[in-house]
């Protein structure tokens, strides 16, 4: 058994680098909304993902915490924290453009007050029922990205995503957030 893993890691490590790049490990900030009774709620994501590149096609992995900032009557805030996974799948168009598609689940972390008006910070009644602690929807996402890889295999990807149906973006219909990050390969 030691010489058949000890074969397998001798076969990996004289594989080319290329090939070793393929995995890339990186994360993303970005700047979601959503329109709400009349009104734009604005929110952020913090994501990790892991990138999986072969040929044209490149697979997605994410996971984004996101907080979304509804503003109650009083003029104090509402805050929606959930976890959103997203598997993409993209392919490569003419130049540094991209565009992606996939299925989404988030799920509700639950919701705390806080800012001008509100009586004080902490665990508080969501005002939309999709942002009630334990909620889990099952969504999708859609994305047109760039990306730009240097020398050593680092990559900056932005783009523009429009997901459905998860805590975040609440209905069905699409909502845009905006996002920056980075890759680098694994080994």
């Amino acid at each position: 058994m030691k010489r058949l893993a000890l074969a397998a890691l001798a076969a990996l490590l004289a594989l080319p680098a290329a090939a070793h790049a393929q995995w890339q490990l990186g994360g993303n900030v970005g700047f979601r909304s959503r329109p709400e009774n009349g009104t734009t709620v604005n929110g952020t994501q913090l994501e990790m993902m892991i990138v999986h590149k072969r040929g044209a096609t490149t697979h997605f992995f994410d996971l984004a915490w996101t907080q979304m900032r509804n503003e109650t009557p009083d003029g104090g805030a509402v805050r929606e924290n959930a976890l959103e996974g997203t598997i993409l799948f993209r392919r490569a168009l003419r130049g540094p453009f991209g565009i992606g598609a996939g299925p989404a689940l988030g799920y509700s972390l639950g919701c705390s007050s806080g800012g001008t008006g509100s009586v004080g910070y902490g665990p508080t009644t969501c005002l939309v029922e999709y942002a009630t602690k334990g909620t889990l929807r099952p969504g999708y996402a859609i994305q047109l990205d760039l990306e730009q890889a240097n020398a050593r295999g680092a990559v900056l990807r932005a783009g523009i995503r429009a997901s459905g149906h998860t805590v975040a973006s609440g209905t069905v219909t699409p909502k845009p957030s905006i996002w920056l990050g980075f890759t680098l390969p694994l080994i």
